[in-house]
């Protein structure tokens, strides 16, 4: 049994992605998020690192200055943060932000692209919910009656639980407007955005400091590695 509490969003674009080999920012913020974010780290306060607090960090309209430790060495300028919380409804908060804010930000974010252009958006999550299951030994409570086949669920005293996920999309211009890309060409294209930003001195610091024997060999399994992330 599970009751839903909510939904918190962040989408994330990196600025000038139209005009870099591959959008390094976003590729960035993504990494510390990963470790931040989805492992649930607290700062000195006890503070978590929640989609609220992703926007005040990162988004360039933010009053985070620029140099701040906060940012992670993102410059202040590098990316657009739109957050959307206090969904009620799971269902009703995912909608809204895919069919309304999602386009407004790519509007916003890049309001001269030419069709045919295509970026990505890193969007985070925060799902809210309390839940019990049949034998939980927890203060949820589930009691099936023998005589009459009827179950009842007790949720009193359930923690609300929040499930983070991060993903990323992307998104391609067409005459109509911003649509979802294929997802293939996107990963393949990889090669050629990475292959001449994977530097020599960059596969050996990724080799702990020894040169590879085969730097194309090398290079090619870093991008593969990307490819895959």
């Amino acid at each position: 049994m599970r009751e839903d509490h909510g939904t918190d969003a962040a989408i994330v674009a990196q600025n000038n992605a139209l005009s870099v080999p591959y959008e390094d920012n976003l590729w960035h913020v993504t990494a510390g998020l990963q470790e931040a974010y989805l492992d649930g780290q607290v700062d000195g306060s006890n503070n978590r690192l929640d989609v609220a607090a992703i926007g005040t960090r990162f988004d360039d309209g933010s009053a985070t200055p620029d140099g701040s430790p906060l940012r992670w060495g993102i410059p202040k300028s590098a990316l657009s943060v739109s957050t959307h919380t206090g969904y009620s409804e799971q269902a009703a908060g995912l909608v809204d932000v895919v069919n309304n804010h999602t386009p407004a930000l790519l509007n916003s974010a890049y309001p001269s692209a030419p069709d045919d252009s295509v970026v990505t958006l890193l969007f985070a999550r925060d799902d809210h919910y309390i839940s019990t299951a049949m034998g939980d030994t927890g203060p949820g409570t589930v009691t099936v009656n023998d005589t009459t086949g009827a179950i009842a669920v007790g949720l009193a005293g359930t923690h609300v639980t929040t499930y983070s996920t991060l993903n990323w999309a992307p998104f391609t211009k067409t005459a109509e407007g911003w649509i979802a890309a294929d997802v293939y060409p996107v990963v393949d294209n990889l090669v050629t955005q990475l292959g001449s930003v994977i530097t020599d001195a960059d596969l050996t610091a990724l080799s702990g400091g020894v040169t590879p024997d085969d730097l194309d060999l090398a290079r090619r399994g870093a991008i593969s590695v990307a490819q895959n992330y």
